[in-house]
């Protein structure tokens, strides 16, 4: 029976998991069986320390760890708005420092998104320590942006990272730290590097050229809410490197429809261009008539490279309405 359970346990996710662990006392021994735990999922659900801490007890498999969306307990009636954010502040940290440590020699992907006070910017300092063999790192914070310091100790400690998403969370609560200082820091420990995801207006081309020159193998780029992607931007980073780069995506910043030409051109390997904008990602006052009008005229030069030869084939455009 019990080898029965277990094979039927291993199509279970995280939640389902958890509750057939209530069942019975059987049911219980055979869900907290590590490899059945070698992918854990958390999603849109309060959850405390002590539950990460009890969870990290039968997680010594794990191999990808997803945290996203998660809420910590309800506000006391005795407890100010104020009171009860700074009471919460890094409350999961204690809990996911023991989850890390206990999969430390196993884990390789780690997700965090959208937990902004429980898991501060210290969780990237836990990682370091305890995550070797990292090689996928997804991490957006509005509240504790990527900051050149943490770059410096993931870069030490997880030298294996082939997939690294730290683009803020848009829109962020803080001043956007991704400056040149992070891309050259990227950069620099990771030259194996496939997928990237950068984001903030805080860095600009003379960072991008020498991280492009470094990471070679750059396959996949997302480009959130950042810089201006102006043709001659294009050209310079496609002279430097690009080669393999075969999935291009921009979200929220404005781009020359003959920057994307230029990509397409240059990166012979290039099969996937995404665009996504709003008229208030993209101008500084949308209510002025000037800024819409820019909007539609950059709008519509990419709508048209649908119908170019190419790249037609290859590019998405969702954009918004420029009222």
């Amino acid at each position: 029976m019990r080898i029965a359970l277990f094979r039927i346990f291993s199509y279970l996710d995280t939640p389902s998991l958890i509750q057939v662990s209530c069942v019975s006392k059987d049911w219980c021994r055979v869900s907290r069986h590590p490899s059945l735990w070698k992918h854990v999922t958390l999603e849109n659900r309060a959850i405390s320390s002590e539950f990460m801490v009890t969870l990290s007890q039968w997680c010594t498999q794990t191999q990808s760890l997803s945290l996203q969306g998660l809420n910590g307990r309800g506000i006391s009636a005795d407890e100010s708005p104020e009171d009860y954010q700074a009471n919460l502040r890094g409350s999961l940290e204690p809990g996911l420092e023991r989850f890390l440590s206990s999969c430390q020699n196993t884990i390789t992907c780690l997700y965090i998104f959208d937990c902004d006070n429980l898991l501060t910017d210290k969780c990237l300092w836990l990682v370091s320590g305890y995550c070797r063999l990292l090689t996928k790192l997804t991490y957006q914070s509005k509240s504790d942006p990527i900051t050149p310091q943490l770059m410096w100790a993931l870069g030490g400690g997880c030298p294996g990272v082939t997939s690294l998403f730290v683009q803020p969370k848009y829109p962020c609560d803080k001043i956007i730290s991704m400056n040149n200082r992070c891309l050259l820091l990227i950069g620099q420990f990771y030259k194996d590097l496939q997928e990237v995801g950068l984001g903030g207006k805080e860095f600009d081309i003379a960072g991008l050229l020498p991280f492009v020159q470094s990471c070679q193998r750059l396959k996949f780029i997302l480009f959130d809410h950042c810089m201006t992607i102006t043709n001659d931007s294009a050209t310079a980073l496609c002279r430097t490197g690009l080669k393999n780069l075969h999935t291009l995506h921009i979200i929220g910043a404005n781009v020359e429809a003959k920057a994307l030409q230029t990509f397409q051109g240059n990166c012979r390997q290039l099969k996937t261009v995404v665009v996504k904008m709003k008229l208030q990602d993209c101008v500084e006052d949308p209510s002025k008539k000037k800024d819409k009008e820019n909007y539609k005229k950059m709008v519509k030069a990419l709508e048209a490279l649908k119908t170019k030869a190419g790249i037609g084939n290859i590019f998405r455009l969702e954009a918004g309405p420029p009222e």
